[in-house]
């Protein structure tokens, strides 16, 4: 439901959700913000169906998550979220997630509408959405990270058909599943922050590496081109 701007969902934390730590799991934990996010879009108007009926269809394209602590399985949840800009083709959604009514996690996330035919920005109406312009996730805003020299390499890996959303692309939360899977990677960063810069397809080989200097920068890269396609920074385990 919608109060005052802010779109409300509660969930029970279930046994796939978690993982071996029994403790939410961060690519569900992304999934959870972007249900009660598509959700709040469909209440608009703006959802899947809408946009797709004109042509259109929402693309990630940064989030920030920050996470003070981890739900457990079982555990009570309720997610907020809400739009705090919508102007020409961009938006800035906010998300929190509260346990026993204490906030335990927070995220920034701004999108892009584009056009399905030729893959670039589109207007979006912003007359169909309550704008909560003066209110901010805690976390604050997420960063534009710049590209770097590669450095050591963790690990390759192919695209799967499992990794393809609606849209024929890997989808968002994909990523970070393949940035946890390598040896080394905190499974429950305090915080997160992605900036997605292309697409991957079925069967693109790609590359995982870490900046030389700095291990909570890391870069996944397409093997072939060695295109950057999406941009990490993480932070230390809570």
């Amino acid at each position: 439901m919608e109060a005052n701007g802010v779109w409300k969902e509660q969930f029970k934390i279930k046994a796939y959700m978690v993982n071996q730590n029994r403790k939410l799991s961060l690519p569900m934990m992304c999934n959870l913000f972007q249900e009660v996010a598509g959700n709040h879009a469909n209440y608009r108007q703006l959802g899947f169906f809408e946009m797709q009926a004109a042509n259109r269809y929402w693309v990630l394209n940064k989030i920030k998550i920050q996470v003070k602590e981890y739900p457990e399985w079982l555990d009570q949840v309720e997610a907020h979220t809400w739009v705090s800009m919508m102007r020409g083709p961009f938006s800035n959604r906010h998300f929190a997630l509260f346990k026993n009514g204490v906030e335990v996690a927070s995220a920034f996330s701004f999108w892009v509408a584009i056009d399905a035919d030729s893959h670039r920005p589109v207007r979006i109406n912003s007359d169909q959405v309550l704008i909560l312009s003066d209110v901010e996730a805690s976390c604050g805003p997420a960063e534009k990270l710049s590209p770097f020299e590669a450095g050591k390499e963790l690990g390759k890996y192919k695209v799967q058909n499992s990794d393809i959303d609606m849209l024929g692309h890997v989808n968002n939360v994909k990523y970070t599943e393949w940035l946890l899977n390598q040896n080394g990677i905190n499974q429950n960063p305090s915080s997160l922050q992605i900036n997605y810069i292309q697409e991957a397809h079925l069967e693109d080989e790609v590359i995982i590496y870490q900046m030389q200097n700095d291990p909570q920068m890391l870069a996944i890269r397409k093997k072939s081109s060695q295109e950057v396609i999406t941009m990490f920074k993480l932070s230390n385990t809570i």
